[in-house]
């Protein structure tokens, strides 16, 4: 899978503690926005975010109003990836189910 410097930028920020969070406007549409550390909120596309969902880069714990999202062990794979080269050791996400975790983990 291949993913846009966008999408590599969304899943760096949550490692680097940024929150994405889902929220149903007045109509019903679903809003996506990432909150910085700074209080700073961002928009983000629905087709950004929904590839990072179907790639299982990013899992949402479903709650209504206002989902969050946080990254599985294979966004941190990616990340390690693309910025050093190989997936980082040590950092594993850990409320992700077994069946997801590299071998050896």
């Amino acid at each position: 899978m291949r993913l846009t410097r966008r999408q590599l930028a969304i899943l760096a920020a949550l490692a680097d503690g940024c929150a994405l969070k889902a929220h149903r406007d007045l109509d019903g549409r679903k809003v996506y926005r990432l909150y910085r550390l700074n209080g700073a909120a961002e928009e983000l596309s629905e087709s950004d975010v929904h590839r990072l969902v179907d790639s299982r880069l990013l899992e949402s714990n479903k709650k209504f109003p206002a989902a969050s999202f946080f990254l599985t062990d294979r966004a941190v794979m990616a990340l390690g990836r693309a910025y050093v080269g190989a997936p980082p050791r040590g950092l594993v996400a850990t409320s992700f189910p077994p069946g997801d975790r590299p071998a050896g983990r």
